[in-house]
């Protein structure tokens, strides 16, 4: 009999990168690999609800953490606060760049119009941020880097500009 190994990462930290070395980044199977935590939380709602398994309610409840860390009455390790974004974040950037291919400056003006309440500012550090960490975990080509621009590469081969200095309010 030969045993696998099951993963347990979602899109959204395979996006970001948020694996441990040997660990769900080594698994020969991931049944949740290709879905973003909004909708797995959305499916265990309603599995909870059509089901009657209320066991699901303490995993919707649960803050969502890689356990690397003893988790105590007073701590508990968080993935938002470890990744340095939240899952609704990287759920969106996600949706931008796969499914309306939007590279890092189309994403920042959707982002600046998503979030009308928010400075063009923190929209571009937010698509800077997550377009670096992006390019950090794809394949090649990846990211490219020169002074006051940084490049990154999309699956369609397209490289878009962003300026790393915005004159933003």
């Amino acid at each position: 009999m030969t045993a696998q190994v099951l993963g347990s990462a979602n899109v959204d930290e395979c996006l970001r990168g948020y694996l441990t070395k040997y660990d769900c980044s080594s698994a020969d199977i991931n049944p949740i690999g290709g879905i973003s935590k909004k909708d797995l939380s959305r499916f265990l709602r309603f599995a909870e609800d059509e089901y009657n398994l209320g066991v699901l309610e303490s995993f919707l409840k649960a803050t969502p953490t890689a356990e690397l860390e003893p988790i105590s009455v007073e701590y508990v390790q968080s993935d938002e606060q470890d990744m340095g974004c939240t899952y609704e974040e990287l759920g969106l950037f996600g949706r931008l760049r796969k499914i309306e291919k939007l590279g890092p400056f189309s994403m920042w003006q959707k982002l600046c119009a998503i979030w009308p309440d928010k400075t063009p500012r923190y929209c571009y550090e937010r698509t800077r941020f997550l377009w670096h960490y992006f390019g950090i975990n794809v394949s090649a080509p990846g990211p490219l880097r020169s002074p006051g621009i940084m490049l990154a590469c999309t699956k369609t081969a397209r490289i878009t500009t962003l300026p790393l200095h915005l004159n933003t309010q």
